[in-house]
C-alpha cells in the first residue's frame, strides 16, 4: 500500500475512534448508552447476533439496563476503545498488552 494511502487510513481510523469516543461520552443515561451499544453491535454484525449475547442474553440484558451499571458500561466501552491498536506489521487489529 502506498505511504499516502496508509496515512489516509490511519487518519480515518483515528477520526472514527474519536467519533465513537464522543458518542460514548455524550450518552447521559444508562438507557442511552445501552441503546448506543446495541446499535453498535447490530451495525458491526450486520444485524446478526454475537455468540456471547446468545449464550448470556439474560445476564447481558440485566447489566445493560440496570441504571447503576451505566458508569461501568461507559468505562468498559472506553477501555475497549483504547485497548485495541493497529498492528503495523500485519495490518490487523490486536489487543495491546
Amino acid at each position: 500500500m502506498p505511504r499516502g494511502r496508509e496515512i489516509h487510513v490511519e487518519w480515518a481510523v483515528e477520526r472514527e475512534q474519536e467519533r465513537i469516543r464522543n458518542s460514548i461520552l455524550r450518552a447521559k443515561t444508562g438507557d442511552a448508552l445501552a441503546g448506543w451499544f446495541l446499535r453498535f453491535c447490530a451495525d458491526a454484525t450486520q444485524g446478526g447476533t454475537l455468540a456471547a449475547a446468545r449464550k448470556e442474553a439474560a445476564t447481558l440484558r440485566e447489566f445493560l439496563f440496570n441504571e447503576r451499571n451505566a458508569s461501568r458500561l461507559q468505562n468498559l466501552l472506553l477501555f475497549a476503545l483504547v485497548s485495541y491498536a493497529k498492528d503495523d506489521t500485519k495490518g490487523e487489529i490486536k489487543r495491546e498488552a
